[in-house]
């Protein structure tokens, strides 16, 4: 893992400086405290800081080919380097090191663009061709590594966060408030955009050029495809998914530098410590983090998983002084303005397993494969639902709901009943959006000063999901095309920004088995009935796993990484939380109705509604905006 920049200018004779790209490397020294390098030809220049975990000793990058006349600099994992290689030598290629990283560049050489087609892994790279005057940047096919870059004054400038960019010569901060609007829709900020004004994401499975002659172009090399279902049998499915997760897990396990693996008790991270158990020598490192909130706490599962499989396992708490703490340098690293609550303990614990090892594997992409969150359940049984008499809805379950008292306990029922109800009058494909959303957009209208708003074009955040459905309309099935969005939307501009934040914050490396290609084509072959069957969720995960481990892992209720922040703000956050977002000095002056968050804040005390997510996303936006604009004004 590494953190890489470059920057392009369109004019030939502009010229380059070193310390230029030093500095914006110097940002993220987080993300390679091993090494650093740079190259620069005429008016193009990359940089890189280095996390050393295949080929240590000779790995430094930028790589050359055998000529120098292109260079690349790489962030992730080519998982298929080796076979690779083989293939590479035997055409005449020579290699100076062991790195995956010098495949890329070879590679380049024979196929240019198509290259992509045979790599296997995660990664954000940028090749430098200088007979083109071309540079050609690519990121993953799932979004597992991030790649931000921005065109301005004639310049085009990358980075691994934005934080680099902001280092650019001439680069000018400003909110993109329309993004800011659909961020307190989700807590997280969708792509392409960016919280930055004028600064993109590059999309999962994209990659971009820019030359001379044709400018910046982006074009999409991967999406998942419209499923043809599989005809193999349950059993088959179940055998083929044990397969595909052993292969992801094994291809996965190539590092130079010492492992292990984030352990909840889910079934998701159990089923990746069953197979390095599998397939590894010696004592697997584990490791997990619990809360003395007990509805929040998982440790017992962990720690049973542990036990199962013999690892060395290491267990954290977590207490909301430690919150206190981290805070600040949590949000500095999630600088695209993230705020799923999760991103505090995964802070934590990736600072904890850093002591240990430098690379750990996640079960992140489970859910979104297996059909793993209740809201997958709730689309389901919305149609059976919808079947009483509107009289029956209005007039008894929706005063029913309306009536249960307000819980800061985990995915409560009282949540999940509003939740449901709220979301029952809407389509099938805004009722799976409903779900997601933190404020509504009637919030938001008072949430926002009507200055604010009236620089905001697109005020309906469902557009964000929309757009995916769209994209496969015709041609999936309802749950499909939910599970597809999930894939494109939520998976790599949630889930994935806050592994790839949290963890590099520390110089942790995070592998992603069940995001491996092979897997996730096959799984989304499966349909979507035989994933999620009579209600179960994970239904052929469990089913593939029932022999491997402990049952009562198996039959456990979906729990997820959650955060007992709504107890906190009532009681040990609560003068945080009023300092904070309610000081007469925030510097959010015409952004906000200070009115309305107050109001926000007295029904939460008062146990009248549980807003933990609104004042958590609240609370992250006005920390955010101290750091990366009034203290460096």
């Amino acid at each position: 893992m590494c953190g890489i920049v470059g920057i392009y200018h369109t004019d030939k004779s502009a010229g380059l400086q070193q310390e230029v790209l030093r500095q914006m490397c110097e940002t993220l020294v987080h993300r390679g405290p091993d090494d650093e390098g740079y190259f620069i030809h005429e008016n193009m220049g990359v940089g890189i800081r280095r996390l050393s975990v295949i080929d240590i000793a000779q790995g430094h990058q930028p790589l050359p080919n055998e000529d120098n006349s292109v260079w690349v600099i790489h962030n992730g994992e080519i998982y298929n380097f080796e076979e690779l290689r083989a293939q590479l030598l035997s055409r005449g290629h020579r290699f100076r090191t062991l790195s995956d990283a010098e495949v890329i560049v070879h590679l380049y050489e024979e196929k240019q663009e198509d290259c992509l087609e045979y790599l296997e892994g995660m990664f954000a790279f940028a090749v430098v061709d200088t007979k083109r005057r071309k540079f050609f940047v690519a990121r993953d096919r799932l979004g597992i590594k991030p790649l931000y870059y921005a065109a301005f004054n004639g310049s085009v400038v990358f980075a691994s966060e934005l934080k680099a960019l902001m280092c650019a010569p001439g680069f000018r901060r400003e909110i993109d408030r329309q993004s800011l609007y659909h961020f307190f829709s989700l807590n997280y900020t969708p792509s392409p955009e960016t919280i930055l004004k004028n600064v993109n994401q590059l999309p999962a499975g994209a990659f971009f050029t820019i030359s001379a002659g044709q400018g910046l172009r982006v074009r999409h090399y991967w999406d998942l495809k419209v499923p043809e279902y599989t005809r193999d049998t349950e059993q088959e499915i179940e055998e083929k998914i044990r397969y595909l997760l052993k292969q992801a897990v094994s291809r996965m396990r190539k590092s130079d530098v010492p492992w292990g693996a984030f352990l909840s008790g889910g079934i998701d991270s159990s089923t990746l410590v069953y197979f390095l158990s599998q397939i590894s020598p010696g004592r697997l490192k584990t490791f997990s983090l619990g809360f003395n909130e007990a509805s929040y706490d998982e440790t017992a599962f962990a720690t049973l998983a542990a036990q199962e499989f013999a690892s060395d396992h290491y267990a954290l708490q977590c207490h909301a002084s430690d919150l206190m703490r981290i805070f600040p340098q949590a949000v500095w690293h999630a600088d695209n303005l993230l705020a799923d609550p999760a991103m505090i303990p995964l802070y934590l614990l990736s600072a904890y397993a850093k002591t240990q090892v430098t690379v750990c594997f996640s079960g992140d992409g489970g859910d979104e494969l297996f059909m793993g969150y209740p809201t997958y359940r709730a689309d389901r049984y919305l149609k059976w639902y919808r079947l009483l008499p509107s009289w029956a809805r209005s007039r008894i379950v929706k005063k029913l709901v309306a009536s249960m008292p307000s819980s800061t306990d985990k995915l409560s029922l009282e949540y999940k009943a509003k939740k449901f109800v709220e979301g029952a009058d809407l389509s099938p494909a805004r009722a799976h959006y409903w779900w997601r959303t933190v404020f509504t957009d009637r919030e938001k209208e008072n949430l926002f000063t009507n200055d604010f708003l009236r620089e905001v074009k697109e005020k309906d955040s469902y557009q964000v999901y929309s757009r995916c459905y769209k994209r496969q309309a015709g041609e999936m099935s309802a749950m499909d095309q939910y599970l597809y969005a999930d894939l494109k939307v939520w998976l790599p501009d949630n889930n994935l920004v806050r592994v790839d934040a949290m963890s590099m914050a520390h110089g942790l490396e995070v592998r992603v088995p069940f995001l491996d290609r092979e897997l996730v084509e096959y799984v989304a072959s499966i349909p979507p009935a035989l994933r999620m069957k009579r209600g179960i969720l994970k239904y052929l995960l469990k089913k593939s796993m029932r022999k491997r481990l402990p049952s009562s892992i198996i039959k456990r209720k979906k729990a997820g990484w959650h955060v007992p922040l709504g107890g906190w703000f009532q009681h040990e956050l609560k003068d945080l939380v009023t300092q904070t977002l309610l000081s007469s000095d925030t510097g959010t002056e015409g952004i906000f109705n200070k009115r309305f968050i107050q109001g926000v804040l007295d029904d939460h005390c008062a146990k009248r509604r549980t807003n933990t997510f609104k004042i958590w996303g609240l609370l992250v936006f006005f920390q955010w905006h101290k750091t990366f604009f009034r203290d460096t004004a």
